[in-house]
Order: C-alpha cells, then structure tokens, then sequence
C-alpha cells in the first residue's frame, strides 16, 4: 500500500475547512448606550441594612436600579437645599 503525501493532505484540509474567524472588540458604555452619557465616578460608602433592603425593594418594584434611585434622590436633594 501506497504511503499518503502528508503535504498534500495537509494543503487539502487546509483548503477544505473554512472555519469563520471571529473578533472581539471590547465595547465601552457609549457605544452600548449611545446617548448622551455623562462621565462617571465611582463610590463607595456604607448604608443601614434596613435602608438598603428598603431601596432595593423599591428597585424591584419601580423596575429601576438602585442607582437610579440614589443619582435621583441626590439630585432632589440638592435640589431642595439650593
């Protein structure tokens, strides 16, 4: 029996196998959402467990984030005081 050329079977699974290649480009927030997004600070602080619980919950029902509710609350917080 004949011994394969393994360079022609390696050129013809090559050619055979056309296997769509894939790029990933990461995404930043404004192209996700391409409003007018405002630049961003990141915090952290602490809150009562209750107080918490009690946003969160609000979250849910509202179908907000909580930081929805928090960028809201501060605004009509200073808002009010001004």
């Amino acid at each position: 029996m004949e011994e394969p050329n393994l360079e022609s079977l390696i050129n013809q699974a090559k050619t055979a196998t056309k296997t769509p290649i894939q790029s990933v480009q990461p995404v930043t927030v404004n192209e996700v959402n391409k409003t007018n997004v405002e630049e961003e600070s990141q915090i952290a602080f602490y809150l009562p467990k209750t107080l918490y619980k009690k946003v969160k919950l609000l979250a849910l029902e509202q179908g907000v984030t909580i930081k929805t509710i928090l960028n809201q609350s501060i605004e009509k917080y200073i808002k009010d005081i001004s």
